[in-house]
């Protein structure tokens, strides 16, 4: 089932569409069934594009954030923001990050190697999450990379072109790379 592409997909998404355009930052949206929120927000992002008086939509927010669906919240993250909320620089090359968010990114990463290394820094820092934006992997390096996460405490997210995710977060199972059988 695709979209709904109606000027009504958007229209009833208007308000928290106008507080991500304005915010130009990071937003978490609490509701008690954040999947459908985070679908209904894409949803209406996508169809905004189709109407010439609702296209501004699309064009400010389309490549601006990335939805990430929490227990309780939907999360609209600014592409431009690191993830989480800066706290400082490590010396490791760790971006700190709110403690309450527990997740890092790590931008000078650029190999296996980075994230392997980035992976052990951050479970010392008791991190739930690591974002890599500038690792981009070959099959043979995703392959090793799962091995390892098999003996370890985390899972992967390959998101090809836009770099890999490292979490230990259960509610991310479904969304782990795994060589294809």
């Amino acid at each position: 089932m695709g979209y709904n592409l109606s000027r009504h997909a958007v229209i009833r998404n208007k308000p928290q569409l106008d507080q991500l355009v304005e915010a130009k930052q990071s937003l978490r949206f609490s509701t008690p069934k954040p999947q459908k929120l985070a679908y209904k927000l894409r949803e209406a992002i996508a169809a905004s594009k189709k109407f010439q008086d609702l296209k501004h939509y699309y064009d400010a927010l389309f490549h601006s954030y990335t939805f990430r669906i929490e227990r309780d919240a939907v999360v609209a993250e600014y592409n431009s923001d690191p993830v989480g909320t800066p706290v400082g620089e490590d010396p490791n090359g760790l971006n700190g990050t709110d403690k309450r968010a527990q997740k890092g990114t790590i931008e000078s990463a650029t190999s296996l190697f980075d994230v392997l290394a980035g992976a052990l820094e951050g479970a010392k820092q008791e991190y739930i999450e690591l974002y890599f934006p500038n690792v981009i992997m070959n099959p043979e390096d995703k392959f090793k990379l799962y091995h390892w996460t098999l003996t370890n405490e985390w899972g992967y997210m390959d998101h090809e072109e836009k770099g890999v995710t490292l979490t230990t977060r259960e509610e991310h199972k479904e969304l782990l790379w795994s060589p294809e059988e």
